[in-house]
């Protein structure tokens, strides 16, 4: 092996260790966000969250069903033959505060189902919060 060679292999190690740290840090900081506890805001109360959250899953076309725990929300989707269901959670869980600002997870990476309902969500809550 060559000096080159090596100094690529030792760049791709560098760089799989620095991706390997960053997405460390990453879940750590989402275990920290999603692990603060919420405070509802007077303006915005839980049940008001939930109303919007109603609204906005009523739009979402072959919706089965959804979960609101504390500010996540887990929506249960159809697939597009009908056969079976997928999961994704919006959440909405900004370090405890309701803000509108979310993150999304989805078993299906390829529809734009959770997006369009976190949107709704967002942007009513926005709307809501002035």
């Amino acid at each position: 092996m060559g000096l080159l060679d090596k100094l690529i292999a030792g760049g791709v190690v560098a760089a799989a260790g620095t991706v390997a740290a960053l997405l460390l840090k990453d879940a750590a900081e989402t275990r920290r966000r999603k692990g603060t506890p919420v405070a509802f805001d007077d303006r915005l109360p839980r049940h008001d969250f939930e109303r919007l959250v109603a609204a906005a899953a009523s739009r979402v076309p072959r919706l089965s069903s959804f979960d609101i725990s504390g500010l996540a929300v887990t929506l249960r989707i159809r697939s597009n033959s009908g056969v079976s269901t997928w999961t994704a959670e919006a959440d909405f869980n900004d370090y405890g505060t309701l803000t509108g600002r979310y993150w999304v997870t989805s078993a299906n990476d390829q529809s734009p189902l959770p997006g369009f309902f976190a949107d709704a969500v967002s942007e009513a809550v926005q709307l809501r919060l002035g």
